[in-house]
């Protein structure tokens, strides 16, 4: 069944590629649909029928299906409370769910029962539902079967108020994110008053679930609710959400149905407007709507050179949409001269996706650079491996790259099976093409079909390029294969073409072409009469068990005087002062340490002044195991420490320290040259050693900038105003934006006294010319540090006339919102006694 068939017939809501994905639900739906057998109107019925018709029909499950039912319902949604895909199997048998079902053994047979019919899938102990939709189906159902009780679930867990307002005054309140497919499944069915109710916190929503089974006012609403939310907002209308339906999907679904009165002149007029986002979106619900052609072929096409990129890219699908062969031309010179990438690329996709075959190869001829690999690309998507082969003809530039983008398989993704027709064609083609034709791809693809492809080959004369590829080609075939070319290549008059597979009746070789490749078969199959080096094999298993005991012993020798090489090395190394990344007695002391052997003070003393100069985890973790204060006193041993030498001592030498190191090391750090990154590095490991107050107390005394990303870990509220300060000033002297390690400190921000600078900051950036500007870090501290005070500052920044991208902040207030959601109203374990029971009464047997 074609795809765009099985779509037509599925649901006009919800979303069900995840379903379909499955062979067991997709083979179920298609076969309804070729028996002629209509499918339920929404996407919960579907999902449901097909689940329950599958646990129904397996004979194999000897449980009584409706307690199964109610169990499967009970454990989605009790998954869904808890805003888990995945529990593991433990936490299911341990629970309450089923102890009120009569036949129901809730233990870990029974699961892997279950699991193995594909209720439910098992991987290592944790159990998950085939598909996030079959889960949000059975949870839909069960709050839609509990009525009441289940409109008090979505209140209680769904539909959250936070206790703040937006910058109008309006209370804040949204849907929790992990239940929106939940109620985007269960709407359609739901009571009238629970859409009114619902929609108080997400009208989107309510909307996004109206089914064209609605009555007339009910869809007209929809759509106008949708299209005013995005126009108010001025943001583009996403194709595609994380998680359930798009706006886009249901504004077009509820468009094709019928469209509002007034709503084209709505869209027309907004296809006129100033606004790029309405421009944009108009173009994308117009061919969707009762626009005719003549109508909106002008308005398409003028926006194929709109100043906006995006509405240009928004063009190039509307024409699409209706098919406007006419304007392939006008998107084509559009998308040669654009200077937006993206905006290229769609005009070029769609122009090449509506135009006749012929148009497209002269579209591929007339495209240059980057753009004419695309164009390629259009065209092999297009044709078939055959068609394409059919079009490429010698000495024609774009014949021959595009026989370049046919073999290069990885690229196209392209792995079924060549035709021996097919393979024959290409060796036909491969001789007549330049030097640079890449022979590699072409020589793997004759391997397929072998015989044919030399007969193809050798009815030309062969260069030396040609002659290396036929002795790869021969010492590359199988025995049966080495035979049929032989006889082929050596008695040509009695030859069955169709034996060995050669498409044509006839075949006429060239005579040398012929000889040489005689020759090169017979080389093959002289070196396979050869033995092989197996033959010749000698039997030194004795010897070699005997070098290795040896080998053993002498290890063994070498581990018990290590301390003594030890020693050695440390006095060597302490000497040189030369920093190693390898040193010859590392492996030796890396089994010793493995042997987790007893390091005495002396042993610690000089492991230290060896791991100075040799850094190693394994035996620096070692070390720490057996350090002994008493050890320390290696410090008054390298009294002539340079600050270099303090600085990595820090990082080697285990706590506690004797009283003063700290402080050397930290003014060591503060004239060094290394990286902020680096000295905050190292100061992380003398926070460990010597004490939070110890590095607190440095940091007063002294004005240190480095030290500030350290403090910001450790929560110091001034510290983080001075680095936001330090990078408001670097922004404003930057032409980019600096990404670098030291920007990490931007995740520790928390105080809420950050918050004026960090809006400072941001509204800075966003309003600056910076290229390839990254401002997700700033966006997520903004909102950690503001806390509730969130929504009204997103809303401060997104009336900002100073930011040319302001509305799109929208985003960062709804990631805001949800973080706000899980905060003060965080979401209960699954294995919650007080949520199972409340399950198990809102879902009885």
């Amino acid at each position: 069944m074609e795809i765009r068939d099985l779509d037509d017939a599925l649901p006009d809501t919800g979303d069900l590629s995840e379903l379909v994905r499955i062979p067991i639900y997709a083979q179920a739906a298609v076969s309804r649909i070729h028996t002629g057998e209509r499918l339920p109107e929404t996407s919960l019925e579907l999902v449901l029928d097909l689940a329950d018709k599958r646990m129904e029909v397996d004979q194999r499950i000897e449980l009584e299906p409706d307690q199964l039912r109610v169990w499967l319902d009970r454990v989605a949604l009790c998954m869904v409370v808890s805003d888990v895909t995945e529990v593991k199997t433990d936490q299911l048998i341990d629970s309450t769910l089923a102890r009120d079902l009569p036949d129901f053994i809730d233990d870990a047979e029974l699961i892997a029962n279950v699991a193995s019919r594909a209720l439910m899938t098992e991987s290592e102990g944790t159990l998950r539902f085939p598909a996030n939709v079959i889960r949000e189906a059975r949870a839909a159902r069960a709050v839609l079967h509990a009525k009441d009780d289940g409109m008090n679930l979505l209140r209680s867990h769904a539909l959250i108020e936070l206790p703040t307002t937006h910058g109008n005054g309006d209370p804040v309140r949204a849907v929790r994110p992990s239940w929106k497919p939940v109620l985007e499944q269960l709407l359609p069915l739901a009571p009238s008053s629970w859409h009114g109710e619902v929609a108080q916190f997400d009208a989107e929503l309510v909307a996004r679930a109206t089914s064209l089974s609605a009555e007339k006012h009910t869809r007209d609403s929809a759509v106008w609710t949708l299209w005013t939310s995005y126009t108010a907002k001025r943001i583009w209308i996403p194709n595609r959400f994380s998680q359930g339906d798009s706006d886009e999907e249901a504004l077009k679904r509820l468009l094709t149905a019928d469209t509002p009165d007034g709503f084209v002149d709505a869209l027309v007029a907004a296809h006129k407007s100033s606004e790029p986002t309405a421009r944009g979106n108009a173009l994308r619900m117009l061919p969707a709507s009762q626009i005719t052609d003549d109508q909106l072929v002008p308005l398409v096409e003028a926006s194929i050179t709109d100043a906006d990129p995006v509405v240009r890219r928004h063009a190039a699908v509307a024409a699409h949409a209706r098919d406007f062969r006419e304007l392939v031309e006008p998107m084509v010179i559009q998308a040669i001269n654009d200077q937006d990438e993206s905006a290229q690329e769609a005009l070029l996709d769609f122009a090449m996706r509506i135009a006749k075959d012929e148009e497209q190869v002269r579209i591929a001829d007339m495209a240059t650079g980057r753009l004419a690999r695309r164009a390629r690309q259009n065209l092999l998507n297009r044709f078939s491996r055959s068609e394409i082969l059919g079009m490429v003809t010698n000495g024609h530039e774009l014949d021959e790259l595009l026989l370049e983008e046919l073999l290069n398989e990885e690229l196209l993704n392209r792995h079924t099976p060549w035709t021996v027709g097919d393979v024959v064609t290409l060796a036909q083609i491969v001789p007549r093409t330049s030097e640079r034709f890449p022979n590699e791809e072409a020589l793997s693809i004759w391997t397929q079909h072998p015989v044919p492809a030399l007969l193809t080959l050798a009815t030309e004369p062969l260069g030396d390029t040609s002659l290396w590829d036929f002795r790869r080609l021969a010492n590359g075939l199988s025995a049966d294969d080495l035979d049929a070319a032989v006889h082929a290549f050596n008695d040509t008059n009695a030859l069955n073409l169709a034996k060995v597979g050669y498409p044509d009746e006839t075949i006429v070789l060239d005579e040398k072409a012929r000889e040489q490749t005689i020759e090169i078969l017979t080389d093959v199959t002289r070196s396979r009469a050869v033995p092989t080096r197996d033959a010749f094999k000698v039997d030194v298993s004795q010897e070699s068990r005997a070098t290795s005991r040896a080998l053993d012993a002498e290890d063994s020798a070498g581990f018990d005087d290590w301390r003594k090489r030890l020693a050695e090395a440390a006095l060597e190394l302490d000497r040189d002062r030369k920093l190693l990344r390898s040193h010859p007695l590392r492996d030796r002391l890396r089994c010793v340490a493995k042997r987790n052997e007893v390091l005495n003070v002396e042993d610690c003393k000089n492991l230290v002044k060896f791991l100075l100069w040799s850094p190693d985890p394994e035996l620096d973790r070692w070390l720490r195991v057996h350090w002994s204060p008493a050890a320390g006193s290696v410090l008054r041993d390298l009294s002539e420490f340079t600050d270099r030498m303090v600085i990595k001592l820090t990082t080697v030498l285990p706590g506690p320290w004797q009283e003063g190191l700290a402080d050397r090391a930290l003014m060591a750090l503060d004239g060094s040259s290394m990286s902020t990154w680096e000295k905050t590095s190292v100061t992380a490991h003398i926070v460990r050693e010597a004490g939070e107050a110890v590095v607190r107390g440095w940091a007063d005394k002294h004005e240190a900038e480095w030290i500030d990303p350290l403090l910001i870990e450790l929560g110091d509220p001034a510290a983080e105003k001075r680095m936001i300060v330090r990078l408001t000033t670097q922004l404003a002297r930057s032409k980019r934006y600096p990404e670098a390690p030291e920007d990490q400190w931007i995740s520790n921000l928390y105080h809420s006294s950050s918050v004026p600078a960090l809006s400072e900051l941001l509204t800075e950036a966003l309003a600056s010319d910076i290229e390839h500007l990254k401002t997700r870090g700033l966006c997520l501290a903004l909102s950690r540090c503001a806390g509730l005070s969130a929504p009204q500052l997103w809303d401060s920044l997104i009336g900002n006339p100073e930011i040319p991208s302001a509305p799109f902040l929208i985003y960062d207030k709804w990631e805001a919102i949800a973080k706000l959601i899980d905060e003060h109203q965080a979401v209960p374990s699954y294995s919650d006694p007080h949520v199972q029971m409340r399950v198990q009464t809102l879902v009885p047997l």
